[in-house]
């Protein structure tokens, strides 16, 4: 969901028909993100998202035995990074970015690869229904909004 609504806005414009029906998908896309947006706020959403969190985090030890060694290894880099920066080491800056550049390249593979994880899946689920649930108290339209959001941009 959250996804949604990243996307640049983009629209070509021909005549006066176009602009009016760019106006209202440009209404329609901030509408929904300031749905979204309050939605977050939440108690109940905030628990879906660590729940996500969560389940990613486990899906991802699952798949891969070095994950818990990597992601301690990435929180020790932000403090040897902080290191070099004081101590004007450009060289050990130089090397730690091409770790760091290392190990985002991991995560966002076996990120990508966790997505697929059944209990992952379950609980992405549960966010959205939360997110919408939420939306839906703070605007009753929010579902037919996010629907023409969705048809709009061809999800």
């Amino acid at each position: 969901m959250r996804h949604l609504l990243a996307i640049p806005l983009a629209a070509l414009v021909i005549g006066a028909a176009g602009a009016a029906s760019a106006v209202a998908q440009d209404t329609d896309q901030r509408r929904a993100l300031a749905l979204l947006v309050e939605a977050r706020g939440s108690p109940a959403v905030q628990a879906a998202e660590r729940e996500v969190e969560a389940a990613t985090r486990s899906a991802m030890l699952r798949l891969d035995e070095g994950f818990a060694a990597r992601e301690a290894r990435s929180r020790a880099l932000g403090e040897e990074v902080a290191r070099a920066r004081q101590d004007g080491d450009n060289a050990k800056l130089n090397l730690l970015a091409g770790e760091a550049e290392q190990l985002r390249a991991y995560f966002a593979d076996l990120r990508q690869r966790a997505g697929a994880d059944p209990m992952l899946v379950a609980a992405r689920q549960r966010l959205e229904e939360a997110m919408m649930a939420r939306m839906t108290e703070l605007d009753p339209e929010a579902p037919a909004l996010i629907a023409r959001v969705r048809a709009t941009m061809g999800n």
